[in-house]
């Protein structure tokens, strides 16, 4: 007993340490990544880092306040380009449509940046401004941003709509809440 309660202290001061000293910086390390992403190129596994960094940061209050000035670029500029079909994903589906299938639906694989984009996503479109408030503010927009979207005319490319649709369907749950939707 006095012995799990000694590694309870230790890790409550080391929670403490890392909140006081190293979580600031290592957020706005991964929002540079992020919003780096607009003009050059990030890496692969970077990129879903970073995303899983801030998604997760954005859930604590201090953290998200931190954020706030950024969530805004990362909601509207860098996911839905994220969510586009690659040329991979369409290689694959023409070469062998199972695996493509089996590929979008596997959630084993952590380095996914496409899943940990949605993760993102829905992260953000979660942050309400009241808990009264059952609708956030940014799925509000987002999801008007999409309906905007969807109107335009894409030519013979269909990945943008293909990625619009999958992001209604990736917030599905959180339109679930009011009748507005």
């Amino acid at each position: 007993m006095a012995r799990a309660k000694t590694g309870r202290q230790a890790l409550d001061r080391f929670f403490t340490e890392f909140d006081q000293h190293y979580a600031a910086k290592l957020c706005n390390a991964h929002l540079n990544m992020l919003l780096s992403k607009k003009e050059q190129f990030v890496g692969t596994k970077t990129l879903n880092c970073s995303l899983r960094f801030v998604a997760m940061a954005i859930k604590t209050a201090k953290m998200r306040k931190m954020c706030a000035p950024h969530i805004k670029t990362i909601l509207f500029e860098l996911t839905l380009p994220l969510m586009l079909v690659t040329q991979y994903e369409m290689e694959t589906w023409t070469s062998n449509p199972i695996e493509y299938v089996r590929l979008q639906v596997d959630n084993s694989n952590s380095w996914n940046v496409k899943r940990t984009n949605q993760d993102m996503i829905k992260a953000i479109c979660s942050i309400r401004s009241t808990r009264k408030n059952k609708i956030s503010d940014y799925l509000t927009n987002y999801l008007s941003l999409l309906v905007d979207q969807m109107q335009m005319d894409y030519q013979d490319d269909f990945r943008p709509k293909e990625a619009l649709m999958h992001c209604f369907g990736l917030l599905s749950s959180h339109m679930a809440h009011t009748d507005e939707y």
